[in-house]
Order: structure tokens, then sequence, then C-alpha cells
């Protein structure tokens, strides 16, 4: 049931309108469901599952946010700023856009339909405050990545010209509304519900948003000048973070390993993951329901997995960033394993192992040695691996981050959060005079902890550290500070304007 509500309301998705003159082929119409909280619950489920795609949270947000940066690499294209600037519409970012919006119509599909369908109001409030924790989400995504978006809060329907080509909202107008969902969210969810999102997720992403708002971005009259947000926002980041760290529902995982591990997933430490779920395809487990990262990350030719596209590599600077003895090195990269032959592939940072590509070992599950054939993957697709979005070491960089930006000294209540994550690696912990430049120090420990997981891009944007830390911006000042939004997409919509600086 979930597949076929993504189909039918993909039907409708802002973006595609080339499908809207298409037959639905499917029983489902609004006139014969969203009776019920069955019903209800089924569109949530598709309104979650649109997070799952490969042009999404399984894949594409990698590349907007990691890829972007110094430290991860393809064996395609490096430069992805470049292919931005000369292909506007290059199929993967107009694809990202179309996938955002598929999953706004998906989520206001569930708002806009569940007053109206027979439940409890405890499960009107839950389901509700789900889908406006899930559109707080995506549009935290539109609005850091373009900047200026249209604000859509209906069901796109051909018939009504303003919600099917929507005018450009202002930024202001968009943060404003994610507070407002997060709010409400943060008021009705559940503090406990596995895979799904609950009160610790809300207010921890609220904190994310008002922390992004105490930072940099492009400034409308001068698109190459940045300008600071209002400092007030780092005290409303922070009061969020510490009633997160006070709830005591969350803490690190004692191993940094247990982060990425299938057997720990939606463990103590994670606050909201993207669920994917491993299955026999077409044997009746859930088909389509799981993840490519491992197929994309693993390194090809070796057989450590029975499916590898290598299509993310790491670079040896950023391997010699962490210092031997950094628990978090043999978690994050796969610097040694045992081939299909029996052969051990060691990388080193001086280009002496007889392994020249670094890759990531945190997407990496089914690792094989010497040919043994048990690989648990029945297709490239089919992995079980969730993606992370929001997890407790976040919450406690975070908090440094607001401390300082609050106080603009480095003291011990600053570097609190820093240390607490660094100690979990085996590493000693900071003192304020080893901190030369504090933002410098955030965003190593960031880089560090976590590198791979869709956050760098973000963290340099907001820290106004862009240009210093991803030399492939370089050419032009401040100009990725926003994507662009594809230019097909503003050829069919007149009222849609382009992203800053383009």
């Amino acid at each position: 049931m979930k597949k076929i509500l993504i189909i039918f309301i993909s039907l409708f998705a802002l973006s595609c309108d080339s499908f809207l003159e298409e037959k639905i082929h499917t029983t489902v119409t609004t006139d014969n469901f969203y009776k019920n909280e069955a019903d209800m619950e089924a569109a949530l489920g598709a309104a979650y599952s649109a997070f799952q795609e490969k042009n999404y949270y399984d894949n594409f947000i990698f590349q907007v946010a990691d890829l972007v940066t110094d430290i991860l690499y393809t064996r395609y294209n490096n430069n992805v700023y470049d292919k931005a600037n000369v292909a506007k519409d290059h199929t993967q970012y107009r694809n990202f856009w179309k996938s955002c919006w598929a999953a706004n119509n998906a989520i206001n599909s569930v708002i806009c339909y569940a007053p109206k369908a027979e439940m409890s109001k405890e499960a009107l409030d839950r389901i509700v405050g789900e889908a406006c924790f899930l559109r707080a989400l995506n549009y935290f995504n539109l609005v850091r990545i373009y900047g200026s978006v249209p604000l859509v809060l209906e069901v796109v329907d051909k018939y009504n010209p303003a919600v099917l080509y929507p005018a450009t909202a202002p930024r202001d107008d968009v943060y404003d509304q994610i507070i407002a969902d997060l709010i409400y969210a943060e008021a009705v969810l559940p503090e406990t519900n596995i895979g799904r999102a609950t009160v610790g997720a809300a207010k921890t992403l609220l904190a994310k948003v008002y922390l992004t708002r105490a930072g940099y971005w492009k400034m409308e009259s001068d698109p190459e000048t940045l300008e600071k947000g209002d400092p007030v926002n780092y005290q409303l980041a922070l009061d969020k973070l510490n009633e997160v760290i006070e709830s005591g529902t969350y803490d690190l995982f004692e191993d940094y390993g247990d982060v990425f591990s299938n057997d720990t997933e939606n463990g103590i430490e994670h606050i909201f993951s993207i669920q994917f779920k491993q299955g026999v395809l077409g044997g009746g487990a859930i088909a389509g329901e799981g993840s490519l990262k491992q197929t994309h990350w693993a390194p090809q030719g070796f057989g450590v997995t029975q499916y590898a596209y290598d299509t993310y590599r790491s670079s040896a600077a950023f391997y010699k960033k962490f210092a031997a003895e950094d628990k978090r090195r043999a978690v994050t990269f796969l610097d040694y394993f045992i081939d299909k032959d029996g052969i051990e592939r060691i990388f080193k940072a001086d280009g002496s192992g007889n392994m020249k590509n670094l890759h990531s070992r945190k997407y990496i599950r089914d690792i094989n040695a010497a040919g043994q054939g048990t690989f648990t993957t029945a297709a490239a697709n089919d992995g079980e691996e969730n993606t992370i979005v929001l997890r407790y070491a976040d919450v406690l960089l975070m908090h440094s981050e607001a401390a300082y930006g609050l106080s603009n000294s480095v003291g011990e209540s600053e570097l609190w959060g820093v240390n607490e994550v660094r100690l979990r690696a085996g590493l000693d912990a900071l003192k304020p005079a080893d901190v030369v430049d504090f933002t410098t120090t955030l965003l190593d420990e960031r880089d560090k902890e976590l590198c791979f997981e869709g956050h760098g891009w973000f963290d340099y944007v907001r820290t106004g550290q862009l240009n210093a830390r991803a030399s492939k911006t370089v050419k032009t000042v401040n100009k990725f500070y926003y994507w662009p939004i594809p230019t097909m997409e503003i050829s069919k919509n007149e009222n849609l304007q382009q992203s800053l600086g383009w």
C-alpha cells in the first residue's frame, strides 16, 4: 500500500506536471482513501518512504553535503561545483529538487487529510506531528540549499495554479514555518517511537534550525557578501540542546563502531534516521526497502562486497588528520581488509600500501574475506544500513558551537561538548589554552566525527567557512553558499526565482 501511495502522490507532485495528464492506474483516490487511522498510517508511511529515495537520503544528500568538501571524492567528476555551474540541469541535481517536492506533497497529504479521518485525538496528534517534523526537515534542506523557495502547505492540485505554480517565498517565511512545524511536533510527539519522529528529534532539529539562523547566509542586496544571523538564536539553540541532553533519553555509544552497526541501529545515540530494510527481493520480504549505500561506498574489484560501484572515495590528506590513537579512524576508513584471493590490502597515507584508493567503512556492513561467499545482500540496492540524520554526538558538538556563539570566548563550558566526543574517541580533552581558533577546532572535530554523514557543506556554510575549507569553491566569491535551482524547473514556473548569485 505504501508503494502504491507513493506512485499516487507523485502523480500530483510539484515539478512533475508532465504526469498530470496521465491516467491513474490504481483504485486509490482521495475519495476512497484517507478515511481512518489505518489509511493515514499508510499515507504517513509513504511520506517517510519519500526520504528513502536514491535522489534524497539514500545517496544524493552525500553529494550535496560531503562530495563538495575536500574530504570526499568520486571516481567520476570530482568537482561537483563545476558540474552545477556549467550544467544547472544535470539530471541528478534536478532529480534531487523533484524528490524534495514529491516528499513535500506526500507530507502535505497527511497534514491536510488527517483531521478529516476517523481516529482518536491521540492518534491524530501523533500522525500530524510526525508529518510536521518531516515537512520541517524537508524544508530545512530546501531553504539551506536554495535560499528562498516556494512555501507550499497544501496538496498539489492541477486546478489550483497558486499551488501548482507557486511563487518564491521569502527565506524568513520559510524558516518561520519550519519552526512552527517543529514547535507543534515537539508538543505532541512521543518520547520513543523507533524509526520514527520523536520529541527528541523535533527538539534536536529545532536546535539546528536556530543554530543555522544564527549563522551566515547571502545578503539579498549583495549576493557576494555574507550576513550574520541574530545571536539570540544561539540562546534558543542552546536551550533546546540542553533539553535534549537533560532528558536522559540519549547518550554516546561506548564504542564508536556501534553508531554504524546494523546490530545497534536505532540505539541510544540515534535520534532520527531514515530507515532501510534488507530483504530477499521477490521472496516475500520487504522488497524495495533496501539501501544502495554499501554498493556506492565499497571498493570495486576486491570481492569485499557482492556489489561495488566504487563511487565514493576519501583523501589521504583527511586520513592524516586522524591521530593514530583516534578510535574513529579504523571505523571511518576501510584502510585494511583481506580480498577475495586472501591478499591483505592496506592503505597508507604515504602511498606505500598496496591499496591506492581510500574508502569509508561507515556504510560497508557485508565485508568478506578470502572468497568466503557469505554475502547477505540479494541485490545492489538491498542494504540494511540506515542514513543517520540526527545523533547525540551532533547534539554535543552543536552545544559547544552555540555556547561559543553566545560568549565569543573559549572556556570549559564551550569545550564541554567537543570534549565529550573526543573522550569517546580515545583522545585527550582540550583545554582552553589549546584552542587557537575555536571555529577551526569545532569544524575539525565535526569533520572527524560526522564525516560522510551529510553534514560538511551545511557546517561550512553555517560558520562562514565554505571557501576556506572547500578548495573547489574558490573560483567565485561566496557563489556556492546556495545551489542553483534547475533552469528547467524555472522555465516551467514563471513564478519561481533563481537562487541568489545564479
